[in-house]
C-alpha cells in the first residue's frame, strides 16, 4: 500500500470525523487489510476494491455463523 495523498484541508478543521486519503495498491487483493479497520474506513472507488471487501467480509461471517 502507498499513500498517494490527502486532499489539502481535509480534517484540518478540528471539527470533521473524517479524513479522505487515497491509498494506491498494486493488486485488489491487498485492499483485504483495509478490515482491520472495521467500519473505522470506508472504500468509495473502485468498485473492484469494494467487491473484493465484500467478499471478504462475507467470507468471514459465513465463516463464524
Amino acid at each position: 500500500m502507498q499513500l498517494a495523498g490527502l486532499p489539502h484541508g481535509d480534517g484540518d478543521d478540528g471539527e470533521s470525523e473524517w479524513v479522505t486519503a487515497r491509498l494506491s495498491y498494486g493488486f485488489v487483493r491487498e485492499s483485504r487489510q483495509l478490515l482491520a479497520f472495521t467500519d473505522g474506513v470506508e472504500v468509495c472507488s473502485p468498485p473492484e476494491v469494494r467487491a473484493e471487501l465484500v467478499a471478504a467480509a462475507a467470507s468471514v461471517t459465513d465463516l463464524y455463523q
